[in-house]
């Protein structure tokens, strides 16, 4: 048995949203998001995460550093947030982000060629693989 409905009207709390946009104003969101400076962004480079917050670093973040620390200095040239409102960042990082995918699909071009896969199955499972373990 259905039952109809009828129309729904969805409205704007107006109350509400001033509320939302005054805590926002007043969070200075460009302090939670973004960089202010290069200064800061090469520091973080160089600066080892602790990323169980246990006061000391172990082996597997040290080893995660360094093996990451080229893409680190790479993506600290992307401009500061800061800057234009952050579309220059925003603009240079589309553009990163597009030459990071043109060479990881050369190389899985050249590994599927050197091993005999196909390139549609080089493809499938290369990607699935390379989107699915940043996540583990």
């Amino acid at each position: 048995m259905e039952q109809m409905v009828g129309p729904i009207d969805i409205i704007e709390d107006i109350a509400f949203k001033g509320f939302v946009d005054r805590l926002v104003a007043n969070a200075n969101v460009s302090l939670m998001v973004g960089t202010h400076s290069w200064r800061q962004q090469f520091r973080d480079a160089f600066t080892i995460e602790d990323l169980d917050e246990d006061g000391q670093l172990s082996g597997k973040e040290k080893f995660l550093h360094y093996v990451s620390f080229p893409w680190k200095l790479i993506f600290a040239l992307i401009p500061p947030t800061d800057y234009f409102s952050g579309w220059l960042s925003f603009c240079v990082s589309i553009f990163a982000i597009g030459v990071v995918t043109a060479v990881i699909g050369d190389v899985a071009s050249h590994l599927g060629c050197t091993i005999g896969l196909k390139d549609s199955i080089t493809a499938i499972t290369l990607v699935a693989l390379g989107t699915s373990l940043p996540g583990m």
